[in-house]
């Protein structure tokens, strides 16, 4: 079973995957996830007069497609495929060899979006022994 933590503006919360959930017989693990950051509404100076008032939304919204791949020969270590459904809808095309830690290893993919208001972010995605 895989564990995977979902982490957000104002919530955390551990979701879980079972082997059987993955790519049959290809020895790769693959899902999707929504990624969203939401600004909630605000006022300027507590007034709630509609020059005054912000509705919320969302800043960033997308559908990232990963598929993580074993080592297998001349490749040493896991490797992470992904994409966003705004890009290449479900489909991986982008790939992405990890950071080797002592501990193990870690993915960072970017998250940008550039209409304002925009984000510059991350998202990390970290391996690591259960008995270590």
């Amino acid at each position: 079973m895989i564990d995977r933590t979902i982490a957000g503006p104002s919530s955390l919360r551990r979701t879980s995957m079972r082997p059987h959930e993955s790519i049959r017989g290809a020895g790769r693990l693959a899902l999707r996830s929504i990624l969203a950051y939401w600004c909630p509404e605000y006022e300027v100076d507590g007034r709630l007069w509609l020059r005054n008032h912000y509705p919320g939304g969302y800043i960033f919204r997308d559908k990232i497609n990963l598929e993580a791949i074993p080592p297998g020969r001349g490749n040493p270590n896991w490797r992470l495929r992904y994409g966003f459904d705004s890009r290449s809808p479900n489909r991986t095309t982008r790939n992405l060899e990890p950071q080797v830690e002592r501990d193990g290893f870690r993915f960072r993919i970017p998250i940008v979006q550039n209409s304002k208001p925009g984000i510059r972010a991350h998202l990390e995605l970290m391996a690591r022994p259960w008995n270590s």
